[in-house]
């Protein structure tokens, strides 16, 4: 990911039948420039059916690749 400004993503994973919330989200600090995130996802989230990415406030970011794994 690039961004224009340092500041916090705060990353969201949607699991079935909910919607994004609080209780499975991670804030990640980050600086201007480009930047690799990683977020584990909680053992207990077999499947999700939605990720959200907000950028830093007033940001203009570039999402380059996104990769999800699992086992």
């Amino acid at each position: 990911m690039k961004s224009s400004h340092t500041g916090q993503v705060q990353v969201y994973v949607m699991p079935p039948n909910e919607g994004y919330s609080e209780k499975w989200s991670a804030a990640i600090p980050v600086q201007e420039g480009e930047v690799q995130l990683f977020l584990c996802i909680p053992d207990q989230l077999a499947r999700i059916d939605g990720i959200r990415i907000d950028p830093p406030e007033a940001a203009e970011v570039k999402l380059k690749r996104l990769t999800l794994m699992g086992e």
